[in-house]
């Protein structure tokens, strides 16, 4: 899991300037979020742990104002504050990008954050990895 409190969004090289590299196949009639924006929501509430288009959606009304105006979120003038994208929205952006697009400039910017350390453990490889007495092989 990455710390949205350690890594670059707004500033030059962040995420923002990295998912602008994105094509946008929306029609511009009727949008009123940037596509930036709302992957930029998608990308930290999956960093955050959400797991599903209700968790993004969930996660993204749960903001303070800080992190929707870093993220680039509209203004409501009638709200008076930065409004995230709805879950609906989020969903209808993530299925109309190209999704190998979006993971290779995501990866992009993530490489030079992540530790060559890490190291993925599957649980159905660990599962039966114990020997008697609960020690792992």
């Amino acid at each position: 899991m990455v710390s949205l409190n350690e890594v670059s969004i707004d500033t030059r090289g962040g995420l923002l300037d990295y998912l602008a590299k994105i094509r946008d196949p929306r029609k511009p009639r009727g949008v009123r979020h940037a596509q930036v924006s709302v992957l930029a929501v998608a990308v930290c509430a999956l960093l955050s742990g959400a797991k599903s288009f209700t968790g993004l959606g969930e996660w993204a009304t749960h903001l303070s104002q800080e992190l929707p105006k870093r993220l680039g979120c509209r203004y409501s003038d009638r709200l008076i504050k930065h409004v995230p994208p709805s879950e609906p929205t989020l969903r209808r952006t993530i299925q109309s990008v190209d999704a190998d697009e979006v993971e290779r400039v995501v990866g992009e910017w993530l490489a030079p954050k992540i530790s060559d350390n890490i190291i993925a453990l599957d649980g159905k490889v660990l599962r039966g990895s114990k020997k008697a007495g609960g020690l792992l092989i």
